[in-house]
């Protein structure tokens, strides 16, 4: 399954519809695969603001993203998203880049050239620099 993260979040080339679904998924997708509590989903999900029954409704949340396709786990106190399996773009680009900045330390000027061409490629094509995956990617760390 590839899941597009910068621009507008995308499954397989599909995009995902609906502001609290994607919301829920960015905050499973960022924890990598640990467990996120119900709290914190709601939290994310809600902006501090949530509904009557909002274990329910994070429910409904979930039971949606299943139906995408996305194997979401019970997990003590909320979910978790197993990465197995799961192409991320922003994985992806963090692991070009970071093997693009090796290369470039070790003298591999072409290769970190290419690395990074790739790296870029899947970058949106204006993307937005307030974006905390974007800037964190753009970052020389």
């Amino acid at each position: 399954m590839q899941i597009t993260t910068l621009g507008a979040l995308a499954v397989d080339g599909r995009p995902v519809r609906g502001d609290r679904l994607v919301a829920l998924l960015g905050a499973l997708l960022d924890a990598r695969g640990r467990g996120v509590s119900s709290a914190a989903l709601v939290e994310d999900v809600w902006e501090g603001i949530p509904p009557d029954d909002a274990a329910g409704a994070v429910q409904a949340l979930v039971s949606r993203a299943r139906r995408l396709g996305f194997a979401i786990e019970t997990a003590p106190g909320g979910y978790r998203l197993p990465t197995d399996g799961l192409r991320i773009d922003v994985v992806d680009a963090e692991a070009l880049l970071s093997d693009g900045r090796d290369a470039l330390r070790s003298g591999e000027a072409a290769r970190a050239q290419d690395l990074g061409r790739q790296a870029r490629g899947l970058l949106p094509a204006v993307p937005d620099l307030d974006h905390p995956a974007t800037a964190h990617l753009l970052a020389d760390g």
